[in-house]
């Protein structure tokens, strides 16, 4: 996004799936946007995520906060 202040951002669709007998007994999907600021004391992101097909009883997190570390 700006260069000069080493800020970028990221747009993303994540998707899975997981199953005991099926890998596709369970299917997610999320879209979102993503913040990077490198900072003097390492990277700093901000994650905005929302689920498109979540159910019931699912632990979902629409911020996420990290400061430090990569991926």
């Amino acid at each position: 996004l700006i260069d000069r202040i080493k800020l970028r951002g990221s747009v993303f669709f994540d998707y899975g799936m997981i199953g005991r007998k099926n890998l596709d007994e369970i299917k997610r999907m999320s879209t979102g946007i993503g913040i990077e600021w490198i900072t003097p004391i390492g990277p700093l992101q901000l994650v905005f995520a929302k689920p498109l097909n979540d159910k019931k009883g699912d632990d979902t997190n629409s911020f996420e906060f990290n400061l430090g570390t990569r991926f």
